[in-house]
């Protein structure tokens, strides 16, 4: 099985004290992999996999890549087969919850203009979210909100989906309901929780706990 994260004994260019000791960790391409940790861990980690944030010792390989050393036009490219929600989120205020689908889809060159509009009003659909399609983000409840963003994420299948507690502030029925369309809609899904969470821990191939002890990977849920 090809690995779609691999990060070897890595600490961030710029970290907490959270952050330890270097990390060393595997995602298996394919997997559902859910990481219970803190928001000091989950936040500088996801950055790394992105190629917002670089490694200031170690080695970091997502999707085959070292982020962070790509280019532009490269990250581009690395960048169109990931979905993530991170923290804060990210939504443009002064944007439909529509609109901000539509045009990360069509920056990044990943659809035009139509081909994104539908991609975006399927994954607005799929999370229940048509009647507040119009609306700006500051104007719905948080856990619309939230549901807006893990829209966002899917919306074009993305072959690594990686969310930063992307169920904070929605119930616990819709979280197991997402958390199963997530799994659907992306080749491998890496989520951090921030807390206990049964939905998340069933659903998981791998549920890993991440502390002051340091990393620590179980196969199968917990």
């Amino acid at each position: 099985m090809s690995t779609a994260i691999q990060f070897d004994a890595v600490v961030p260019e710029e970290f907490d004290p959270d952050w330890t000791k270097p990390l060393t960790m595997e995602v298996p391409e394919g997997s559902f992999q859910v990481i219970r940790t803190t928001p000091l861990r989950s936040a500088p980690f996801m950055r790394l996999c992105v190629g917002l944030f670089s490694a200031g010792a170690g080695r970091v390989q997502v999707l085959g890549e070292d982020p962070a050393s790509l280019d532009r036009s490269g990250a581009q490219r690395f960048r169109r087969s990931l979905g993530v929600a991170l923290l804060p989120d990210g939504l443009i205020s002064n944007l439909s919850i529509r609109m901000n689908i539509v045009l990360p889809l069509v920056y990044n060159g990943k659809a035009n203009v139509s081909e994104a509009t539908e991609l975006a009003d399927a994954a607005l659909g799929e999370c229940g979210l048509q009647q507040w399609a119009n609306n700006r983000p500051s104007s719905v409840p948080p856990d619309v909100r939230q549901q807006a963003v893990i829209a966002r994420a899917i919306a074009h299948r993305p072959r690594l989906l990686l969310l930063d507690d992307p169920f904070s502030s929605v119930k616990s029925r819709d979280a197991a309901t997402l958390a199963a369309l997530c799994r659907t809609s992306a080749r491998t899904v890496v989520i951090a929780t921030h807390r206990r969470s049964d939905a998340l821990y069933q659903l998981a191939d791998r549920t890993a706990f991440w502390d002051e002890r340091g990393y620590r990977d179980e196969v199968g849920s917990s």
